[in-house]
This record gives structure tokens, sequence and C-alpha cells, in this order.
């Protein structure tokens, strides 16, 4: 399986059928012109261009049999594939909103169509009524946010998710099927942490990050109901509209990775995104000729990302760049550690793609191999090691795969 992102066309592209792993990271690799003027307080030199560091595709969830055998949560179709889509900024960078212009429209579709769970189904990922996660397949609904999954829990990746589960497996009513084991219990490697050990959600609430107060998403000059609780096939498309948190928002954890929005879909999504990003209070000055924000676009017409503030300063791209892991080597393209950090057993989750013979070497900081394996069968490409015995520090694990090198960190608690 694949997922492509092209800022030649300023389109990301994501699709079902060929993705190898759970996620990519898309990495935004800006040049930075220092652009000056004489000033009365000295030379001016506009913020870093590369304030947004990546956009996250993190595959969430894969519907099985059971998901799908579900009335009470509406229509979902085996192997529907559930993403979260983030943006990460650097620290101390605020998301202002999430945008589309007569000049820079904005786009989300798919070549099927978007899942809205017809029970607790809400536009808004703050909307989503936290007691009801565990109901049916509420927690794979599509929505936008600005960094909530639901009234009491802001999102993260699943990897970095510290504290378990709520939604999938004995935390589920098991639908309308009554299913005895619950549902979201799909353990495929292909999605990383299953939800039953990790679910992306952490309590908390917005905070605006200008008031420093509980805040809430607000919708501008567009009508949501594309992702309200029916299953739609129409385009999300923004001429003229945004939604946004008043003051801005940083993410919950020190990666500043705030999630824009939930797409639960069996088709292809393409992404046009445009973002304003705050700039720091330290990087400010107090004069005309300076700024608060910068404009992310993905443009069609110039195929590049540009960051675009006041006064003609610009921050471009200077090149297209195209990212396509269908072909990736297994050193690119990695494997999966779960949970991590860990006490007394880590999973390792290799893409379907791959042979299910590896073998590994785990060595410590210093260099020194402390555990190994000769060729191992995985299952559903999943390897389980019990890691009880290794004393509490970070670790590199190496994972050999017909004949290729992977290597990842873990920490042992």
């Amino acid at each position: 399986m694949r997922i492509s992102a092209e800022f030649f066309s300023g389109i990301f592209e994501v699709s079902n059928r060929k993705i190898p792993k759970m996620r990519k990271s898309i990495r935004c690799l800006t040049s930075l012109s220092i652009l000056t003027s004489s000033l009365a307080f000295g030379q001016y030199v506009p913020p870093d261009c590369g304030a947004v560091e990546e956009i996250t595709l993190e595959r969430y969830y894969v519907a099985d049999s059971n998901d799908a055998g579900d009335s009470d949560g509406g229509e979902l179709e085996e192997g529907a594939v559930t993403w979260r889509v983030y943006v990460d900024l650097k620290p101390g960078y605020v998301l202002e909103t999430v945008f589309g212009s007569d000049e820079n429209e904005l786009r989300i579709e798919t070549t099927t169509e978007f899942f809205n769970n017809e029970d607790r189904g809400e536009s808004f990922g703050d909307a989503l009524p936290a007691n009801r996660l565990g109901d049916n397949t509420v927690a794979l609904d599509s929505y936008l946010t600005m960094g909530a999954a639901s009234d009491e829990h802001l999102a993260v990746l699943k990897d970095e998710d510290p504290d378990g589960q709520i939604v999938a497996g004995d935390e589920n009513d098991g639908g309308s099927e009554g299913v005895e084991e619950g549902l979201l219990v799909n353990e495929a490697g292909e999605i990383g942490a299953p939800l039953t050990q990790a679910d992306g959600l952490i309590e908390g609430s917005i905070i605006s990050a200008g008031s420093g107060e509980i805040a809430s998403i607000t919708s501008i000059g567009f009508d949501a109901s594309i992702f309200g609780d029916e299953n739609s096939s129409e385009p999300f498309v923004l001429t003229d509209g945004a939604w946004a948190v008043l003051g801005g928002i940083v993410g919950p954890t020190a990666d500043n990775r705030i999630l824009i929005a939930q797409l639960t879909t069996t088709g292809d999504v393409t992404l046009e995104l445009n973002l304003r990003v705050g700039i720091p209070d330290e990087l400010q000055c107090n004069t005309s000729n300076c700024h608060e924000n910068m404009d992310f676009v993905f443009q069609k017409s110039a195929g590049q990302l540009v960051a675009s503030i006041p006064n003609d300063r610009i921050c471009s791209l200077p090149e297209p760049m195209v990212l396509s892991i269908e072909n990736e080597t297994f050193a690119q393209e990695g494997f999966q550690i779960y949970p991590n950090p860990s006490e007394k057993q880590i999973t390792i989750a290799l893409s379907p793609n791959r042979a299910n013979q590896s073998s590994y070497r785990i060595f410590d900081i210093y260099g020194r191999q402390v555990q190994a394996s000769g060729a191992s069968s995985l299952v559903n490409g999943i390897l389980t090691l019990d890691i009880a015995d290794l004393p509490v520090g970070t670790y590199l694990i190496q994972m050999e795969n017909e004949g290729e090198t992977a290597t990842e960190r873990f920490v042992k608690l």
C-alpha cells in the first residue's frame, strides 16, 4: 500500500490500496531567505519559513467484518481506513486557522464516501461526547477539528499515547450485534498499535494560546454537514471560510502536533490545505514592518508550498517535492514499536508487504548487543518481544528483513 503527497500539484493523495505502514510524515523542507530592512530599531529578520515541520498522516484503524456488521453506527464498510491528519509545528508556533479562499481553495475529498457515524457523529471533534466514544463505531467518525477528539479529549499519535484506551474491546459496547469481545479490535500490522492498546486520546480540553482559557472550535463561512451523521460522497470545498480557535492553539505535547481532521473511507483521499500560523512573541517586533503570522498555502498554480507574509515577504519551497513510499526500501520504511516506552514487552509491526521472516538485534546506548534472535516468524507482520529483564534505559532495535535492515529506538521503563 502507498501514501503519496504531491507538492507538485499542491495536493496530498492518500491511497487505501498500497499503504505499507501505519503513518508517514511529509517533511516540508523550506529554504529561508533572510530579508532585512534598515529600521530605527535595527535590522529585521523574517521568522523561519520552516514553522510547519511536517504534515503527518496516521493510519489510525482499519474496519474489520465485526465493525462493518454494526448497524447502530450506520454503514461502515469492511476495509475502511480511518486517517488522522496532523499539522506539526515548531515549538512556540501557534495554529490559528485552517482556511480556504478564492485564491487558495481548501479541498477534502474521497473517491468513495466518508463514513459519518449515525449514532453520535459530529462535524467537529470537540462536539463528540466523550462518554459515547465506546459506543459502536463512534470513535471512527469523520470530522474536522483543532486538536480535539471529543469534548473531553485531545488527540496524539497512538505510539505517543501514555494512558491506554477507552474505545475498543472490553471498553466497547459491541454495537448492534452485541459482539462479546467488543468492536474496534482489529490488530492488523499495517495499523501499528491496535486500538485495544492505544487509542491516541488523552484527557484535556482545547486551550486558547491567546487567553490561556478553555476554548472551542469556531467555524466561519461554511456548512460542515458533509461530516455530520450521514455518509457523504460530496467533496468538502472552502473558497471563503475557515475553522479556528480564537487566539490559536498549540499541540498537547512538546512536539506541537495538532490534529486537524479525522477521515474514514474505503477510497483514496485528496487534501488541499491552507494554514495560518502565528509567530512566537519573541520573534515579533514592534514596528510597522513586522507581522504576527504567516499563511502556508499549497498552491496548484505555483506547484510549491508557499509561506506568505505581509510586505511581499515570501518563503517558498524552491522546487516541487513528491513523496512516494510505494517502492521504499525497508531501511527507509522502517517499522513501528508499541507501546513505547514500555516496562515488560514491546510489539514490532512491519508493513504487510514485508516478508514474515525477520531477525532482530537490540543494542544499548553504548552500542553493546544485549538481545538478539535468528530468523523469527511474524504473524500478520507482528512480533512481540519480552524486555522485562533489560535494565531501564534507551535502546536501539535493528530488524533485518530479506537482507535489508532498519533501526528504531525504544525506551525500557
